[in-house]
């Protein structure tokens, strides 16, 4: 049986491979979040279930002593909002905003997109019972893999990072892994599958949702250089979500145009 040290958390782990790449101030921090939900009807356990939900968030990083320079944003998924992608870098104490890549405006806000020393404290609190350490190649790179054992209170925890609060929800916890490698950058890599019924117009359904979250931190060096002017035509923003809004709109209007 697996030893358990109460000490060793994922946070320790993380900052341990984290050095072996002597990162200095700038780090380039990609992420990466989908989802896809199915629901099958509770008589018909022999038809095949109809994904009637997925949907994917990808983020590129650019930082900075903990703060963001550069960052471009992706959301898709079948849902309501249409796919979006927009991009935003530091000039001053404000941010320039763009949604086609070409014009570029103002945003008068720090956006609170990711903080990594928040984040090595949040994995602190994540326990680890056991390590299985490999070494692969991936990509022609020798990697060290940390395959982690954590309890699922433990787990639920790490999901809540990206998930919202998973107290407050009733579908089981199917299955779950937990991997961490290092290369030529440090990545966290975890997926989970939740399970349960419910109840809708007198059918029963069982839904399932799997999910797959990964974090990839590797050093950079940042350019300043060629920052693009402002341009006076588009609305001066105060808020990411309003850039948000602004880009599902030109989005949504460019698809119907098509």
């Amino acid at each position: 049986m697996p030893r358990t040290y109460s000490f060793l958390s994922l946070g320790a782990l993380h900052r341990t491979l984290a050095s072996l790449l002597a990162p200095g101030r700038d780090a380039a921090i990609s992420l990466h979040f989908e989802q896809r939900s199915a629901s099958q009807t509770g008589d018909a356990a022999s038809a095949p279930p109809e994904l009637f939900l997925g949907r994917r968030f990808d983020a590129q990083l650019v930082t900075r002593d903990g703060g963001v320079v550069r960052a471009e944003l992706r959301s898709s998924g079948r849902s309501r909002r249409p796919a979006a992608w927009l991009s935003i870098m530091r000039r001053g104490d404000a941010y320039l905003y763009t949604v086609d890549g070409a014009r570029f405006g103002w945003l008068h806000d720090r956006p609170d997109l990711f903080d990594l020393s928040r984040f090595q404290r949040r994995l602190d609190s994540i326990g680890v019972a056991d390590v299985t350490v490999e070494r692969k190649t991936r990509d022609g790179d020798n990697i060290v893999v940390l395959d982690a054992d954590v309890g699922v209170a433990a787990f639920r925890r790490l999901l809540a990072l990206f998930a919202g609060d998973p107290a407050e929800d009733d579908l089981d916890l199917r299955s779950y892994s937990v991997t961490l490698s290092a290369g030529p950058d440090v990545a966290l890599d975890y997926w989970w599958s939740l399970s349960g019924d419910d109840r809708a117009d007198g059918d029963a359904y069982r839904q399932s949702i799997a999910c797959h979250v990964q974090v990839r931190i590797a050093p950079t060096r940042i350019d300043d250089s060629g920052a693009p002017e402002a341009d006076t035509a588009l609305p001066e923003l105060r808020h990411i979500d309003e850039v948000w809004a602004l880009a599902r709109a030109t989005s949504g209007a460019g698809a119907a145009a098509v």
